[in-house]
Formats: structure tokens, C-alpha cells, sequence
């Protein structure tokens, strides 16, 4: 018990760190109360996500899909304009430069943004008929909309995994923004994608990057080979090195093994020519496909040999992240709540039940049938409190009792969206928060069933057989005490 408290006390420490940094209804669950209502809103959302998602995917069921994977700003949009041949626009404000695409050339619901800021806010498609590629535009895994809108991404990420497919994933990569944090954000994707993939094979064939924002030489000749900005980084050639190891530990639970990896991998990509350059604009002006200058290399690697039906685990860290551990905690509390309030439920029945034979014999029936159900059909909130709603009117409870047993069936009822979200995020392995915070419903009623039912027994056997000492103005509850 002490080490489950524990671990619920980092979590909550390390949510509410990021909380900070979350904005935007995508953060609801962590810096706001969970309730019913917010999680029902992000339930429909992976739904509607993952119906979107289907629909797409059936429209171009023979059709190759290009994942395009990468942080917010990194240039996914823009990139899949280049690749679709789109003429660009470069717009001068001030000392700085934005890409934008005239409206009459612009990719439907690709939206290339200024800086930072999110462009495309959902997991979109492009059917490109003149590659016969898909290009599918998935929203930053650390995006500005918070940790709601990165599950949803996740499960439409899923979506496009699902046989029958044929799979590239392009991981796009800011130049400036890995010079920044030293290429820890790129060690930590591909060691996501490492985990995702259960074939180090098909990961190999499956994955090219692009390193997007790419400057040229300062001899205005060409651009720089786009492997150098992973060699720069010290990347190539890891030696282990335990004070490094230490430091890539601290910061993003990378291992000397698996840094050792990164390297052997990225060292595949450059060897097979699968690591292209990206341009960044240096004037303002028009510029036309042919200013990305890997495109044609780019597009022959992405219709060459795409990985069929690969066998991949997407949630393979998710249930086990920080974050979806915290709300899967929250939203356990919170049915643990519900569910205790059961107790108050049979207490209210001993209030109401009148120290009559007649009440006692039909409350005790009523109790033995819920305590005989089968599992199916108490072994949800919602199943539950549908059984005990079809019969309060039996038990005989009137007045404020009723009142209150109506707004307990009620809670238990809109827990259910807890129990629902619980199981939608540890994707039906029974993992941690099953074993830890998922109260046992059908046990709990089955307690409580069987000491109401002690009750009952009792009251009636005081009584004798031939039903002296009934009282009507007295309640089972009142004899108890």
C-alpha cells in the first residue's frame, strides 16, 4: 500500500509540473476536476477520432500510407505541400520569414501556421493520385493542445495500423530545434518508434527522416549533406560514456544500450541514402517544387518497398506514461467514490423498510436477487444501477431516502464514463490501475447484499412465528440500533 501511495505521489508531482505547460480544453483531465461530463467529451472525441479515421483509411483501401511523424512546428504541412508539388510563398515580416501557400494551391485541411504553433490540429489525408501515395498529417505528439488531444492523436495513429495496410513513416525533424536540445527530442522518437515496431527489421525499411529547415552552405553551393546536423550532435560513433549516459538518463530515460542503438540506426539511414534535407528559405519570394531538391529521391523511396501489414504495438509505453497513468488514476478515484456510495444506498434501505413481516419478507427477496445475479450484469455502474433502479420501488423507501437513493443510482450511473475511459486507455490489458484502483463491483454488492440480508434474517427471527412484535412506525434500522 505504502509503495502504491508512493507512486500516485510522483505522479501527481510530475502533473502538476506539466500542467503548467498544458493549455486548452486538451488539458481538462489534469488541470481541471475530473468529472463525468469532461471525460464523456473526451470519449466521443477518440470515437468520432477513430470513426474519421476508418472512413478515411476505406476510401484508399490499395493505396500506400505515408505517416508523417514529428514535433508542432517541425514542418509537417509544409513538407507535404513540397511533396505534392505545391508552389510556396515567403512572406517578409519585419527581420523574419513565414511560409505560406496561396489559397488556390493549398492542400485541404493542411494548414501551414507561422513559428511554433500547431498547423494541422488533427490527424488528416491527402490522396496525391500522381505518386498513388496517401500522406497522412498527424499532429505533434507534444502539442500545445495538451495531453487529451495527444490520446486522441494515439488512437488514430492506431487507426492507420490496422491491416490490410502498406506503411512509410516520414519522421520530419527541426535542424535548429535538435541543435537546441542536442537531439534529445530525435533519440526520443526513435526510441517511441523502436517500441512501437516488434520487428527491428520492418522498422528499418519502414522509417526515413527528413530534416527539415535546412540552411545551405555559406558558399551559397548546395546544402550540407543532412546527416551532418545528427553528426554534429555526436550521434554517429557513440562510445559509451557513463557521464552522458547519466545526463541522456536524467533527461529522457535513455540507456548507453539503447544510445548505442540510435546511433546504429541512424548510421542504416544514412548509408541507404534515407535522410533528406528539407530547405529553409532565405528571401522572401515564390519558390516552386523544385527548390526542395530530395523530392524526387524522397518520393522513390517512399512508393519503394512499403511494409505490409507490420506488426506493431502503438500502446506499447502508452498505458505506462506518466500522464494517462494520472488520469486513469483520477478516474478511478472517482468510481472508487461511486461505488462506496452503495453503502449509503443499503443504509438508506434500512432506514425506509418498516419492522413489518410483510416489508421485511419483500426487501429480503428484493436483496436476495441482487445478491444471486449473475456477474454480467452487475460488473458495470451502469449495469448495476439499472438492476437496483428496477427495484427501489419494491423496497418500499419513500420520501428523502428515495430522493437520495435516486441521486446515488445516478452517480453510479455517470461513473460509468470512468470505468469506460480506464479501460479505453490501458487498452484492454488490465494493467496497473485494474490491479490498484478498479474497485471489484460485483463484490462490493455482493458485501453489502449479505450483511442486509444478516439484517433481515434477524429482524425476522426476533419477530417469531407468529408475528408478534410487529411495529410498523419503526424501521429495520431503528432495530439494528
Amino acid at each position: 500500500m505504502k509503495t502504491k501511495q508512493r507512486v500516485i505521489s510522483v505522479l501527481r508531482v510530475i502533473f502538476l509540473t506539466t500542467a503548467i505547460f498544458c493549455k486548452g480544453e486538451g488539458a481538462d483531465l489534469i488541470q481541471n476536476e475530473i468529472t463525468p461530463e469532461r471525460v464523456n467529451a473526451l470519449l466521443t472525441r477518440i470515437v468520432n477520432v477513430e470513426k474519421q479515421m476508418q472512413d478515411n483509411v476505406r476510401s484508399h483501401p490499395n493505396v500506400s500510407r505515408v505517416i508523417i511523424l514529428g514535433n508542432t512546428g517541425s514542418g509537417k504541412s509544409t513538407l507535404v505541400h513540397a511533396l505534392g508539388r505545391r508552389p510556396l510563398k515567403v512572406e517578409e515580416e519585419g527581420s523574419d520569414l513565414f511560409i505560406q501557400v496561396e489559397e488556390r494551391h493549398r492542400i485541404p485541411e493542411f494548414i501551414v501556421r507561422r513559428g511554433i504553433e500547431g498547423g494541422t490540429q488533427q490527424p488528416t489525408s491527402w490522396f496525391d493520385p500522381s505518386t498513388n501515395l496517401v500522406f497522412w498529417d498527424c499532429p505533434g505528439f507534444m502539442d500545445p493542445s495538451g495531453v487529451s488531444r495527444d490520446i486522441e492523436t494515439l488512437f488514430a495513429v492506431e487507426r492507420l495500423f490496422t491491416p490490410p495496410c502498406n506503411i512509410k513513416i516520414l519522421l520530419t525533424i527541426d535542424k535548429n530545434a535538435q541543435q537546441a536540445d542536442r537531439g534529445q527530442s530525435i533519440m526520443k522518437r526513435l526510441k517511441n518508434l523502436r517500441s512501437f515496431f516488434t520487428e527491428e527489421e520492418q522498422l528499418q525499411r519502414a522509417v526515413s527522416i527528413v530534416v527539415t529547415k535546412q540552411r545551405p552552405l555559406r558558399n551559397g553551393r548546395g546544402f550540407p549533406e543532412p546527416s551532418t546536423v545528427f553528426e554534429e550532435m555526436g550521434l554517429f560513433g557513440i562510445e559509451p560514456d557513463a557521464e552522458r549516459t547519466r545526463n541522456l538518463a536524467t533527461a529522457t530515460g535513455i540507456t548507453s544500450q539503447e544510445l548505442e542503438w540510435i546511433s546504429s540506426f541512424l548510421g542504416y539511414l544514412r548509408d541507404n541514402n534515407r535522410i533528406f534535407a528539407f530547405p529553409e528559405p532565405l528571401d522572401a519570394g515564390s519558390y516552386n517544387y523544385d527548390w526542395f531538391p530530395s523530392r524526387e529521391i524522397a518520393i522513390t523511396d517512399l512508393t519503394s518497398q512499403p511494409i505490409s501489414n507490420p506488426t506493431v504495438n502503438i500502446f506499447a509505453n502508452f498505458a505506462m506514461d506518466a500522464s494517462t497513468l494520472l488520469i486513469m488514476e483520477r478516474a478511478a478515484g472517482r468510481l472508487t467514490l461511486a461505488v462506496d456510495k452503495l453503502q449509503e444506498f443499503f443504509r438508506y434501505v434500512r432506514r425506509s423498510v418498516p419492522l413489518t413481516r410483510n416489508s421485511l419478507e419483500a426487501a429480503k427477496g428484493v436483496i436476495k436477487e441482487l445478491n444471486d445475479l449473475d456477474i454480467d450484469f452487475v460488473n458495470t455502474p451502469a449495469k448495476l444501477a439499472e438492476q437496483l433502479r428496477q427495484r427501489l420501488n419494491r423496497l418500499s423507501i419513500s420520501g428523502e431516502n428515495n430522493t437520495q437513493c435516486i441521486r446515488i443510482l445516478d452517480d453510479l450511473s455517470a461513473s460509468q464514463a470512468y470505468l469506460s475511459l480506464i479501460d479505453k486507455l490501458d487498452t484492454g490489458r488490465r494493467g496497473q490501475i485494474w490491479q490498484t484502483g478498479v474497485p471489484n463491483i460485483p463484490a462490493t454488492l455482493r458485501r453489502l447484499a449479505s450483511g442486509s440480508l444478516t439484517d433481515l434474517q434477524n429482524a425476522l427471527s426476533n419477530m417469531g412465528s407468529s408475528g408478534k412484535g410487529e411495529d410498523s412506525k419503526r424501521t429495520l434500522d431503528d432495530a439494528r440500533s
